[in-house]
């Protein structure tokens, strides 16, 4: 979690000097990021199942995601008091969408949700530049600090989301501990078959999938 109390320059410093690098070789390169919301939703999730098949994870339908932004939008023409917003940053490269990444804004809060890049042109490090300019913008508004949303438990190797581990942790910040999420038990046998389920389900694709 980045804390943007601070200047912009010193949240820029305080990041790890590939990072720094990486962020201004974007913009020397000609990478250029707009916000652009759901009209660029179709072109986006292509590029998520790209990423998805690239990094073994699961995604959802794109319904899911055109649902979460108009939600979201909705939520703040209903009730502007609760400050929600939520934005689709996009990064082209001569006119192409190369990659983009869902930020949603609530109160002082800014927290990245979901990202997605092509396999082509990778060299131009358009992430890196995504990040920076949602974090200008969340201090634009106001935050007061910028969730990057998890990253593995440690800087292991072996790790098979090592590499999200070490783009996150680049932009600096503080790694939170959390408790996470406990079960009360109603059902104890139901409960049971439901953690064996979860347990080979969690092994297939966070591990399995990871290092086919």
């Amino acid at each position: 979690i980045l804390d943007l109390s601070k200047s912009a320059d010193m949240v820029l410093a305080e990041m790890k000097s590939k990072t720094r690098y990486n962020i201004r070789l974007a913009a020397r390169k000609g990478v250029v990021v707009e916000s652009e919301g759901v009209s660029a939703l179709d072109e986006w999730y292509q590029l998520y199942r790209q990423t998805a098949r690239r990094d073994s994870i699961s995604i959802h339908s794109q319904e899911y995601y055109q649902r979460l932004l108009e939600l979201v939008a909705g939520a703040q023409q209903s009730e502007p008091d609760e400050q929600a917003e939520i934005e689709l940053l996009c990064a082209r490269h001569e006119g192409e969408l190369i990659a983009g990444i869902v930020v949603v804004y609530y109160r002082e809060q800014a927290v990245y949700l979901y990202g997605a890049g092509s396999n082509y042109k990778r060299n131009l490090m358009a992430a890196y530049l995504l990040q920076w300019h949602a974090i200008e913008r969340a201090q634009a508004r106001g935050c007061v600090s910028y969730d990057l949303f998890g990253i593995p438990p440690s800087d292991d190797p072996d790790h098979p989301m090592h590499g999200l581990y070490r783009f996150k942790v680049g932009f600096g910040g503080a790694i939170v501990q959390r408790l996470g999420c406990w079960d009360y038990t109603r059902r104890p046998i139901r409960y049971k078959m439901l953690c064996y389920a979860e347990s080979a389900r969690n092994w297939y694709f966070k591990t399995f999938r990871k290092r086919r």
